[in-house]
């Protein structure tokens, strides 16, 4: 239970981490790459370590992934300062639909009805955020849709 408490407070301290920094750092990239060295600091460079049968497709999907995580990033820090940090943070998290209608189309998963319910509910959500006409907040809702695919598909 304590790992799932300190998941969420550190996915949460991400984007209020990033919306911090926005006024106080030049180079939001730097940002970044201060959250990757945190991390390759974290796991240690023998984690990252790819080797016997396979090592190959489990280092190329490990760079797709990788490449997919970081532009999510650069996004995130797009939608934090155009759309603020609560809306950008709802479409990062809802990317989770992604990868659960990938499994549905493609590997024949058969979700249950409350499954089916939020996931209806989720897309309606998407479709009201960007209907709203006068809503003033949200200035790149282009990037959130990017977003939410980016995000999920990592």
């Amino acid at each position: 239970m304590i790992y799932l408490l300190l998941a969420i407070v550190s996915s949460s301290l991400v984007s209020i981490m990033m919306r911090l920094s926005e006024g106080r750092v030049k180079n939001n990239l730097s940002v970044l790459a201060v959250n990757y060295a945190v991390c390759i600091l974290y796991t240690g460079l023998r984690g990252m370590a790819v080797q016997g049968e396979g090592a190959g497709v489990a280092a190329g999907l490990g760079a797709a992934n990788g490449f997919l995580y970081l532009t999510a990033f650069i996004l995130m820090q797009m939608n934090v300062r155009k759309n603020g940090v609560v809306l950008s943070t709802v479409f990062m998290k809802l990317g989770v639909m992604v990868p659960a209608a990938t499994a549905i189309l493609f590997f024949g998963e058969r979700p249950a009805a409350v499954q089916v319910c939020g996931f209806v509910i989720a897309l309606g959500a998407i479709v009201l955020i960007h209907l709203e006409k006068d809503q003033t907040d949200v200035t790149f809702k282009g990037g959130l849709i990017l977003l939410l695919i980016m995000g999920g598909s990592g």
